[in-house]
C-alpha cells in the first residue's frame, strides 16, 4: 500500500508553505511531463479547499527536514532523496 495523499501534517513544507506527495518511492509518475512529486499549497483562506499539482522538484522541492522524515519513514530512498535535492 502506497501513501498517496498529502494530507499527513508532517509531509507539510513551512519553507514552501505547502504539503508535498510522492507516491511508491517516486516510481509513479503523477504528470503529463513525467513530475513525480506534487506540491498541494496551503489555502489563503482556510475554508478553502485544498488543490495539488505535479511539479519537478527543479521548480520547488521539499525542505530537508522533510525529506529527512520521507527517508526516515522509508517514504523515498537515498537514491530518491539526491534526485529530489539535484532537481532531477
Amino acid at each position: 500500500m502506497f501513501r498517496i495523499a498529502a494530507n499527513e501534517p508532517w509531509w507539510e513544507c513551512v519553507l514552501n508553505h505547502c504539503l508535498f506527495s510522492i507516491v511508491d518511492f517516486g516510481n509513479i509518475i503523477l504528470g503529463e511531463d513525467g513530475e513525480r512529486l506534487a506540491a498541494f499549497p496551503i489555502p489563503r483562506n482556510a475554508n478553502d479547499p485544498w488543490h495539488g499539482y505535479p511539479i519537478q522538484s527543479e521548480e520547488s522541492k521539499p525542505n530537508p527536514d522533510l525529506l529527512d522524515r520521507w527517508e526516515e519513514e522509508g517514504v523515498i530512498t537515498a537514491h530518491v532523496r539526491r534526485k529530489i535535492e539535484t532537481g532531477r
